[in-house]
């Protein structure tokens, strides 16, 4: 299916980050898109660790929306706000998708361990 090579997936260890065409997301104005180029930025600027995510990005983005050496010719942080500007105000869409396999514990959900041999208090 060419709408999902379209859409390019970020991985920051708890959610993913979607990036691409709205009209590759399928739903049209159904879907949860981001509508904030702030927060679209700061997910940006928090996933791109790995320089593999920017390359990906900055290939789909010639694809997408420039001519084919402009992801080339911007810094990284410029090129990311042009991404976050034109998911907020253009052909693009970003959502954020939790990561199903990974578990959030809270303090509930910790049991505290006791030690073998340890007295009880009395109650």
């Amino acid at each position: 299916m060419r709408a999902l090579a379209e859409i390019v997936t970020i991985y920051t260890g708890v959610e993913k980050i979607l990036i691409g065409p709205r009209t590759a997301f399928g739903g049209g104005s159904r879907m949860p898109f981001i509508e904030s180029e702030d927060a679209i930025l700061t997910h940006l600027l928090g996933a791109i660790e790995d320089p593999g995510d920017l390359d990906q990005l900055r290939k789909a983005s010639d694809r997408w929306l420039f001519d084919d050496s402009y992801g080339a010719r911007r810094d990284d942080r410029r090129f990311l706000q042009d991404i976050a500007s034109a998911c907020v105000g253009g052909g693009l869409g970003a959502m954020i998708v939790l990561d199903a396999t990974v578990r959030i514990v809270t303090p509930v959900d910790i049991t505290p361990v006791k030690k073998p041999g340890a007295a009880q208090k009395p109650t």
